[in-house]
């Protein structure tokens, strides 16, 4: 009996040793993994705010470019080219044959893609500009029936926040004055525009003449 319980004993220490051992282990195991996360992660955090610092840098409004470097020229995924510069008051967006005024709060940034692109900002609110001047310019021509928009038939491109109080929403807008005879005698002449999306470029808006389905157009 006594060297029953002299083994048992002398089972229960080795036992207790063995399960020390194996907690003092884990504990090392345990303590190398949270050093490897912490390294992780501090390395992460290096990343993140180099990206923020980088982003900071790529962000930045259109009009303190254009006032260090008198233009700014930005090429789209397509290979595209908008040339910003001043006019007047206003930013002037040129693309070919096709020049946009604007007065909107416009950015340079970076999508989730890590590619730059153009904003319209709003308070808190952003719109990225997708859609070329000429390509909205040619859409709205298409609409208005029209050869072309310059001065001599009085006609002008905007670049303009057409959305609600709250939301943004950037939208080309063609205007043009157009000639008519009402009922094929009396002339008139009354306001035409389209509105085009600048991020999708869908039609929003076309404005006519009420009256426009009892006249004709006027050389």
């Amino acid at each position: 009996m006594k060297k029953i319980i002299i083994f048992a004993f002398a089972f229960i220490f080795l036992m207790s040793f063995a399960f020390a051992e194996q907690s003092q282990n884990q504990a090392q195991i345990n303590s190398a993994d949270l050093s490897t996360q912490i390294q992780q992660n501090i390395q992460e955090r290096g990343e993140i705010k180099e990206n923020i610092q980088e982003r900071n840098q790529i962000r930045k409004e259109i009009k303190e470019i254009i006032k260090e470097n008198g233009s700014f020229t930005y090429t789209n995924e397509e290979g595209k080219e908008i040339v910003f510069s001043k006019q007047n008051n206003a930013i002037r967006l040129k693309t070919k044959n096709y020049a946009v005024d604007t007065g909107l709060n416009l950015t340079q940034d970076v999508d989730e893609n890590n590619l730059t692109v153009i904003k319209v900002v709003k308070g808190n609110n952003t719109k990225i500009i997708k859609i070329m001047p000429d390509v909205a310019a040619e859409r709205a021509l298409e609409r208005l029936r029209l050869k072309n928009c310059n001065e001599t038939n009085n006609c002008t491109i905007e670049l303009k926040d057409v959305g609600s109080r709250e939301e943004v929403r950037a939208a080309y807008e063609m205007q043009v004055e157009k000639h008519y005879r009402l009922f094929g005698l009396f002339k008139a002449k009354a306001q035409n525009g389209v509105q085009i999306d600048a991020e999708n470029g869908e039609v929003i808006k076309i404005k006519k003449p009420w009256w426009g389905f009892l006249a004709s157009l006027s050389e």
